[in-house]
């Protein structure tokens, strides 16, 4: 099965302002550190992470490591639509959003490349 989202390839840009945004609110000097970004990071993590299932992550490791297969699930289908999931150029390559890849790595499960 393939789905194609042409549309729907705006929220890893709203991620980044709102990873600007809330860097901008948490630094105290008026210019935004290196700790201020990985503060706004990883809130934009936990929100992911936190609401994900166990079957989520294990169609997200599978993804990550073939990025090129078709649709397989349902699971599947709902990642894609939260953009956990990103399909580029409707050509059947997808890849995973940065903040649920670090943060999958930063919880203990196994580095996804190694699967």
């Amino acid at each position: 099965m393939h789905v194609c989202q042409k549309n729907l390839s705006k929220k890893p840009l709203r991620d980044l302002l709102y990873l600007l945004r809330e860097a901008a609110r948490s630094c105290n000097s008026g210019v935004i550190t290196e700790r201020d970004i990985e503060l706004a990071f990883q809130v934009l993590q936990d929100r992911y992470l936190n609401e994900l299932r166990e079957s989520q992550v294990n169609t997200i490791l599978r993804v990550y490591n073939n990025p090129r297969c078709l649709v397989q699930d349902d699971d599947e289908l709902e990642l894609m639509r939260a953009e956990v999931i990103i399909e580029y150029n409707c050509e059947q390559w997808r890849g995973i959003h940065p903040a649920v890849i670090k943060g999958l790595d930063k919880r203990g499960y196994p580095r996804i490349d190694s699967l």
